[in-house]
């Protein structure tokens, strides 16, 4: 059943990254955000200072959505699971 579920939520995402693949990909810019804020914060130029600034706020705004979208994948993933799992009027009338 569990390769039913997955082709399942595969078909579903329409090769779009699966949760787990999202969280490593939020892991990883996450890292990068960490970089860039070292780098900013030892940055003696002004203009350094900006450019770190700059790069440190697209990454936070690609976590921001890659958060958004976990959040979605994770309920997707989660509604097929219950709906393949979820027993038919026939099973309960069986019991």
């Amino acid at each position: 059943m569990s390769d039913e579920v997955e082709q399942a939520i595969e078909e579903v995402l329409q090769g779009k990254p699966r949760a787990r693949e999202l969280e490593m990909m939020i892991s990883a810019l996450e890292i990068r955000r960490n970089t860039f804020q070292r780098e900013r914060d030892s940055a003696e130029d002004p203009e350094d200072r900006k450019g770190w600034e700059s790069k440190l706020q697209e990454t936070e705004s690609q976590i921001a959505t890659l958060r958004e979208e976990l959040a979605i994948t994770e309920f997707v993933e989660n509604s097929v699971r219950v709906t393949i799992n979820k027993p038919s009027l026939d099973d309960l009338n069986e019991g």
